[in-house]
């Protein structure tokens, strides 16, 4: 029970449902990488449903992570203070960060022999070998510097294009996801104090606003 006055006992809810969406969105992130990676030739290798699949999985986050920002609220844990921010981004860290970060090493201890895997798989495909990300770098002719380690170490990478899809792990999603909770307790606190409606249509009309200019950009 809370200390706070008034506070209710968090209660338990269960979202099997939403779990099992995520489960298939990940499912369907991991086909679709191994199909960039292999000959298109059967149905199952020209899955393509990875883009979506991150939507809809940076959606339910998004919805689960609303739901007990107000379930917290209600409780009497102030999101106006900073010592709670803080320890949100200390929970996401520790939840994203370990795991990451011996993958990382793996591959970095790994980096030669990656490109050299690469460009034979892409010999005996007759093609080459397509990336695994996102499609704005090959991240199998990257070259490794102290810059690029950095910037995946500190989860900046997502914000230097040059370095946001840039290694054979497909964590351009975790830079993604990292950016967004860097910014959930902003677009949380709006949207509670505008009672949701009006900080719904302020973002949508920022999103709008983001999609033209950057449509007219790549146009040009």
């Amino acid at each position: 029970m809370s200390n706070f006055p008034g506070a209710q006992k968090k209660s338990e809810h269960s979202f099997a449902s939403l779990d099992f969406l995520r489960g298939l969105s990940a499912a369907a992130v991991l086909i679709t990488h191994t199909s960039a990676a292999v000959s298109g030739e059967l149905p199952i290798l020209a899955f393509n449903w990875g883009s979506f699949a991150v939507d809809v999985f940076m959606l339910i986050s998004g919805f689960l992570m609303m739901w007990h920002f107000c379930e917290r609220s209600s409780m009497g844990e102030s999101w106006d203070s900073p010592k709670t921010c803080f320890k949100f981004y200390v929970r996401r860290f520790f939840r994203i960060a370990p795991l990451y970060y011996c993958m990382l090493v793996v591959v970095y201890v790994f980096h030669g022999a990656l490109q050299n895997l690469a460009a034979h798989n892409g010999a005996a495909l007759q093609q080459p070998l397509q990336p695994l990300t996102c499609g704005l770098h090959n991240p199998t002719s990257v070259e490794l510097t102290a810059a690029h380690v950095l910037s995946h170490f500190s989860f900046t990478f997502g914000f230097i294009p040059r370095f946001a899809a840039s290694n054979p792990l497909p964590d351009w999603s975790i830079g993604l996801e990292m950016q967004f909770y860097l910014f959930f307790p902003f677009l949380a606190l709006l949207l509670w104090r505008s009672q949701f409606l009006m900080g719904t249509v302020l973002l949508l009309a920022i999103n709008w606003v983001s999609f033209f200019f950057r449509s007219e950009f790549t146009v040009r």
